[in-house]
């Protein structure tokens, strides 16, 4: 970690928390996995793009709790819309051609 820039340690340090996390669960120790993936959620100020989302919707499909995973896809999406957005590219660009079409 002290390797990393001053402002990425702590979202290094969380990214390593998730591939505890899905280790644990491989290893069949769900509960810990749980507990692990708890403690390594941060917000956007650490995570703008949320890509800790993607990483627990992962760690919560191969537990089986396939509601939270589409939570953490929802959170990962929104932050990753919005981090586009904010680099200049439009949303429909984003995901395809009908979306809003199809996503009022």
């Amino acid at each position: 970690m002290e390797l990393s820039p001053a402002q990425l340690r702590d979202l290094n340090r969380a990214w390593g928390e998730m591939s505890i996390a899905q280790a644990l669960v491989r290893a069949g120790l769900p509960d810990s996995a749980r507990a692990v993936t708890l403690g390594a959620r941060r917000g956007a100020d650490v995570d703008p793009v949320r890509q800790l989302a993607w990483a627990e919707a992962i760690v919560r499909t191969w537990l089986g709790e396939y509601d939270e995973a589409l939570r953490q896809l929802g959170i990962f999406l929104a932050g990753s819309l919005a981090f586009a957005s904010w680099w200049g590219r439009p949303e429909a660009e984003l995901v395809g051609p009908g979306f809003e079409a199809s996503h009022p």
